[in-house]
């Protein structure tokens, strides 16, 4: 039942903050630039997917505050929280300023050790991350 709360709420966030977004990108001219790397032809909106991560963030934090999915919040959540956070703001201040290549993967390495440090591991034998046993 909590899995369903938590994804229809989100679900709810995401459709409001998506349109909220993509109105504001179209107001403040916040559109991708078309180059040689780019599918698209005409003006795209920036950051319309940046929704999803606030939307899941509001739920948590609104089912924690209200005791619904306490026992899910661990320090290892909390640190693959962060990690997630850290990944989208400094993918937003790309699409605004672009980093250069190594500050990318600065950033993408830091991410990749708060997730290790939260317990998760990463292997190409059986291709899956999940948390390490207690």
């Amino acid at each position: 039942m909590t899995l369903v709360l938590l994804f229809a709420v989100t679900l709810l966030f995401s459709a409001i903050l998506v349109r909220f977004i993509i109105k504001a990108a179209h107001r403040f001219s916040w559109y991708d630039h078309i180059d040689e790397r780019k599918v698209h032809t005409g003006q795209v909106p920036r950051l319309g997917g940046v929704a999803f991560i606030p939307a899941y963030l509001i739920v948590i934090i609104i089912l924690t505050l209200t005791g619904i999915w306490k026992e899910q919040v661990t320090g290892s959540f909390v640190l693959v929280l962060v990690a997630m956070v850290f990944i989208v703001v400094f993918g937003i201040w790309d699409d605004f300023k672009p980093l250069r290549a190594q500050y990318k993967a600065l950033v993408q390495l830091v991410a990749a050790i708060l997730v290790v440090a939260a317990g998760y591991r990463f292997s190409a034998r059986n291709r899956s991350s999940r948390p390490m046993p207690p």
